[in-house]
């Protein structure tokens, strides 16, 4: 069963779409989200994707760790080397089940200075990078230290570097910091450390990400090993959300403070298209490049040099690179503290868009297949395990509605 919804007017139209793939009662099923942003629109910060709670949802750690779970894909839109956002980059993420031990936790960034990412290694040799087998330190930060109750993560090569992303499912009254208290599940989609207060900053190929922007999401119901992920409710129509956040703009021109070189001031030009407002071509848009003529040596393509190109760069007119505080933003609006005016309070607007689709799930599992004793539609080990519990004398679980092993039905 698929749903969808509409695009809104203003500067931030993301559209939602997702479908149930067996949406039968009681069925284990998967799901498939789709996300799109427009050209031009301010760019996500975050997005929360709400689950009813009357689904069956199961906790991570009854899963194997690496085992597969869903796949999304991407296609990004990035500027590299100083230039705007031009070129259309494919970003494919096999996602597998990752620790939810908060405890055990992993640096994000290079803290143990041999070139490579700590999340990326792989230091026990068990074929699983580091940040499966352990919890990022920075979600702990940035969640308060709430247990997750699963957490997907993949990994990617961009430009040569290991690129993160998860998802991460928290149970009904988890808090999500901007949300409040939750009725139901939320799984935050995360890329990299976005949104982290401590961010790892290092100089970068990319040093730019735009608008249009679209994500599809495949959620397995199923592992392959048959480990139930996902259980559908009784009958009824169920509400899921997305509840989307945009980039802030500072001085409200219409570009993200991410992507805008001249975030106080609005800009004469467009940062998405070369040489728009920016005649030097430096990546500085006139209303605030000290000199843009490129006659005079107004080219300079990292203004403060810093060791960050002024699109990468959160200041780049004031030197914040390795030497002074290496871009730190205290209030993750992406405006690094040194250049902000007010650098414990986000300057900028941040609007969260929510996106609602309401899908029914109806129908019964029927006829029931011989051996079908947990009424999923399938006949699997698990069929076996409830038959050997119940001729035990063992309590069993089972769906409402679902007839006990040996019980006449029809």
């Amino acid at each position: 069963m698929r749903g969808e919804t509409a695009d809104a007017g203003g500067n931030f139209n993301p559209t939602f779409y997702m479908s149930i793939e067996d949406s039968r009662v009681y069925a284990v099923s998967g799901f498939n989200l789709e996300v799109t942003l427009p050209a031009k629109d301010y760019n996500i910060a975050r997005s929360v994707f709400v689950t009813p709670s009357e689904w069956t949802v199961t906790p991570g750690d009854l899963i194997p760790i690496g085992e597969p779970v869903g796949e999304v894909n991407t296609n990004t839109i990035v500027g590299t080397f100083n230039a705007p956002c031009t070129q259309v980059i494919p970003l494919p993420f096999d996602l597998l089940n990752a620790s939810i031990d908060t405890s055990q936790t992993i640096a994000f960034g290079d803290e143990d200075a041999d070139q490579e990412r700590d999340f990326a290694e792989d230091e026990d040799g068990n074929g699983f990078a580091d940040g499966l087998d352990r919890y990022p330190e920075f979600l702990n930060r940035m969640f308060a230290s709430q247990q997750p109750l699963r957490r997907y993560a993949g990994i990617t090569i961009l430009t040569g570097v290991p690129t993160l992303l998860q998802y991460i499912t928290f149970p009904p009254g988890a808090d999500i910091p901007g949300l409040g208290v939750m009725e139901d599940y939320a799984s935050v989609l995360l890329l990299e450390d976005f949104g982290d207060t401590q961010r790892a900053f290092s100089p970068a190929a990319i040093t730019n990400f735009c608008a249009p922007w679209d994500a599809d999401i495949h959620l397995r119901g199923r592992t392959e090993n048959g480990v139930e992920l996902f259980r559908n409710p009784d009958a009824g129509n169920y509400g899921f959300s997305a509840i989307m956040t945009f980039r802030r703009d500072t001085d409200g021109d219409g570009y993200e403070n991410f992507i805008d070189t001249c975030p106080f001031i609005p800009n004469l030009g467009d940062p998405t298209v070369s040489a728009d407002g920016d005649f030097d071509s430096d990546g500085l848009d006139a209303a605030c490049d000290p000199n843009d003529d490129p006659f005079t040596g107004g080219t300079n393509s990292d203004e403060d040099n810093d060791g960050y190109q002024n699109r990468q760069d959160n200041c780049p007119l004031v030197m914040n690179g390795y030497e002074e505080d290496n871009q730190a933003d205290g209030d993750a609006d992406d405006i690094g503290d040194a250049c902000d005016v007010y650098p414990g309070t986000p300057d900028g607007s941040s609007v969260q868009v929510t996106r609602t689709l309401i899908l029914p799930v109806t129908g019964v599992l029927s006829p029931p297949l011989s051996g079908d004793v947990d009424c999923d539609g399938e006949v699997t080990s698990r069929d076996a395990q409830v038959i050997i519990r119940s001729v035990v004398g063992n309590p069993i679980e089972l769906p409402t509605n679902c007839p006990e092993p040996g019980e006449v039905i029809g």
